[in-house]
């Protein structure tokens, strides 16, 4: 399971790349138009053709996305609140092991046990 998460988490950024790639490009065929002289400023074929790329892309950004959350919330089902508190504040959040023990009020020590006793379940139900 973690392996596929790894891989949509991949194509996410792939996704994220070409997606902006696509911007880039129609921000260049925007501006050509503005500065060629007796040019109306409205947007060709090929600006347009790019814009429903980027919104081809965009849906199949935001498919992926949501893939990738239900892989997640599957994932996590076997970990405790405190559990899944704990790998959020620290992964997603990025947090220091002492402001996640001072926001949930244990020890600092207590808090990273919790965290390396999730990260073995979770490496145990992917078996």
């Amino acid at each position: 399971m973690l392996s596929e998460i790894r891989i949509k988490a991949q194509e996410i950024r792939r996704l994220e790349k070409e997606i902006e790639r696509l911007r880039a490009c129609a921000e260049r065929c925007t501006g050509a138009l503005n500065n060629i002289p007796g040019a109306t400023g409205k947007p060709s074929d090929k600006v347009g053709d790019v814009a429903a790329k980027i919104a081809d892309k965009t849906t199949e950004y935001a498919d992926k996305v949501l893939e990738l959350q239900g892989l997640i919330a599957d994932e996590l089902e076997c970990l405790t609140d405190l559990e899944k508190k704990i790998i959020a504040l620290r992964d997603v959040d990025g947090l220091r092991w002492e402001v996640i023990a001072n926001k949930l009020n244990y020890s600092c020590s207590h808090v990273k046990r919790v965290y390396k006793k999730s990260l073995r379940k979770l490496k145990d139900d992917t078996k």
